[in-house]
């Protein structure tokens, strides 16, 4: 995409410039879904024409971006998905123990109780106690 007299269509954009904007070149980045998430631009203070060296240079750029994007992407679902086998590991040790086990935050709201809590002091078991004041339970 090339556009030409920016200061003029774009008046909002030329009020952040001390100089004139005259031209735009710019190419879509697209995520690794191939979803749209911005875009990758030169803004230049002088007319210029569609030129292959640029046009090039914005192409390589775009694909860097995209590269880097897929790798965070990548990177992100790995550490979510290792972050939810240790919340895993986790239950699975705290729900093995013989002993009742309760966990309480700062302000004394729970949060996670083991079935042999529960078991222990009569609780039901239908209901959801993370985030309840530890004092509404042991009323």
């Amino acid at each position: 995409v090339i556009e030409r007299g920016l200061s003029a269509q774009y008046p909002a954009l030329a009020a952040h410039h001390d100089t004139p904007l005259e031209s735009f070149h710019g190419i879509a980045i697209r995520g690794p879904d191939g979803a749209w998430t911005g875009v990758l631009s030169l803004l230049g203070e002088q007319a210029c024409t569609d030129n292959p060296t640029d046009r090039a240079l914005l192409h390589t750029a775009a694909n860097r971006i995209r590269q880097e994007l897929a790798r965070a992407d990548d990177e992100a679902h790995l550490r979510e998905r290792e972050l939810a086998l240790a919340r895993q590991l986790t239950s699975d040790a705290i729900e093995s123990l013989d002993a009742g086990l309760m966990m309480l935050d700062a302000d004394d709201r729970i949060l996670k109780l083991n079935t042999r809590y529960l078991e222990l002091y009569g609780l039901p078991r239908d209901r959801d106690y993370v985030g309840t004041p530890l004092r509404d339970i042991v009323r």
